[in-house]
């Protein structure tokens, strides 16, 4: 993440480099991103730069922090489920709410596509996310327990251990459903929602209960 001195530029300054480093990022991916680019675009030197940030990984992360926010707030919005099923139905709701995003807002869409494929292949990267992962944590444990509560979420593994496990998952499944050196076309994204969701529910579903989506049961019946 940024230094702290990034946080207290004028915020005009933070904003113009950020926008012009989600349109890079967005556009070549992470590899082909370009510092030189972005400094250009944003009007800055290289000595601001990495008096800003440590490398390109700094500024990575402090973009996908940045374009994160808002499913923040589709967290925080949740309702409290208060059975089983709705935890469930809730869940995949928001997985459908998060695709659909990437879908309606182009930039956005591109960056954080091409940028999950990043996190998958660059473990350094999931590091520098420290902050912003930490609070996508702490709403997503405090969720599964509550799953646990209703017996939606197996009880057999420590909710911690849980969140470890459904993140490796998850990455893993980005990283070989998306494609590294391009922006996903819809219907990949489509595939990659469903198989992300499908397995973070298989691994995390209370044993007994279907492990099948509710709409994918409706549409059998």
């Amino acid at each position: 993440m940024p230094r702290p001195r990034f946080e207290r530029a004028a915020p005009e300054k933070r904003n113009a480099l950020l926008e012009v480093a989600t349109q890079e990022f967005a556009e070549h991916g992470y590899d082909g991103a370009s510092i030189n680019r972005i400094l250009a675009g944003a009007g800055l030197s290289k000595g601001a730069f990495y008096y800003y940030f440590d490398d390109k990984a700094d500024l990575a992360a402090a973009v996908i922090a940045k374009a994160g926010a808002a499913w923040i707030a589709s967290l925080t919005a949740l309702p409290i489920p208060s059975s089983a099923d709705q935890f469930w139905n809730e869940m995949e709701q928001l997985n459908a709410r998060a695709t659909a995003e990437l879908e309606g807002s182009p930039v956005r869409g591109d960056l954080l596509a091409r940028l999950s494929v990043a996190l998958a292949r660059n473990p350094d990267l999931v590091d520098r996310l420290g902050p912003f992962m930490k609070e996508v944590r702490e709403h997503l444990t405090a969720l599964y327990r509550r799953g646990q509560e209703l017996g939606a979420v197996r009880s057999d593994i420590d909710v911690e251990a849980l969140m470890t496990i459904l993140q490796g998952a998850k990455l893993a499944v980005g990283l070989a459903m998306l494609p590294a050196d391009r922006v996903p076309t819809s219907e990949e994204l489509a595939r990659f929602k469903n198989v992300n969701f499908d397995c973070m529910r298989r691994l995390a579903a209370a044993p007994g209960l279907s492990t099948r989506p509710a709409a994918r049961e409706e549409k059998a019946t």
